[in-house]
């Protein structure tokens, strides 16, 4: 690869960390808009686990699920082929009934924009209620028994 071309392939990584860095953001606050959410007008049924950066651990009577803000790419380091902007993805996953089998990912997920957008319609601040209702209606769909 010439000067060029290195020049160019280093400029592409520069913008897509600073997008990725954008996202990774939004989902940082998706995820705490959820858990202060949760906090504030769930407590004696959703319970708050583990929380970190871009994921939350929550407790349903007994299931346990995993909530995660996903960094989605599709670089491109060809000329003649675009990279699609980097995009978030808000995703459940039920924990196995036992240890050793991967965890369940639930069919509903929440793609996000750099600007806060989710699934298009929604922002930060009214995703956590439409994401519990989901939540919940497809725990109850899967059956798994409640204690």
């Amino acid at each position: 690869m010439d000067k060029q071309g290195e020049m160019y392939v280093l400029r592409k990584l520069q913008s897509m960390a600073s997008e990725v860095n954008k996202i990774r953001d939004i989902g940082k606050q998706v995820i705490s808009s959820l858990y202060q959410h949760i906090i504030e007008k769930h407590k004696g049924y959703l319970i708050t686990k583990d929380k970190k950066d871009l994921q939350v651990t929550l407790e349903f009577f007994g299931i346990q699920v995993l909530v995660k803000a996903e960094i989605l790419l599709t670089p491109s380091f060809q000329e003649d082929v675009p990279a699609s902007s980097p995009t978030g993805d808000i995703v459940a996953y039920l924990s196995p009934e036992k240890e050793e089998d991967e965890p369940e990912k639930l069919s509903s997920s929440f793609k996000f924009d750099e600007l806060g957008n989710i699934k298009q319609s929604l922002q930060i601040d009214s995703f956590p209620i439409y994401f519990i209702k989901h939540l919940i209606d497809e725990l109850l769909k899967k059956g798994r028994p409640i204690s």
